[in-house]
């Protein structure tokens, strides 16, 4: 019998550091993982697609 492995490996790719600290503020810094892995999924057809969070006060400002 195969054992699942506890964690799933980490992946790495390539992101603005400004846009990670937005997804961490919208995300909370525990969550992005998570977050991530629902949005693989739902790409892949197999999940729904993640809830947002309401807009950040700073998105909200006209430019």
């Amino acid at each position: 019998m195969i054992k699942e492995p506890e964690h799933t490996p980490i992946q790495k790719f390539r992101l603005p550091a400004e846009d990670w600290a937005r997804f961490g503020q919208a995300a909370g810094t525990r969550n992005r993982s998570a977050l991530l892995a629902q949005f693989v999924r739902w790409y892949l057809r197999e999940g729904p697609l993640p809830k947002r969070p309401a807009a950040l006060e700073e998105d909200h400002v006209a430019s």
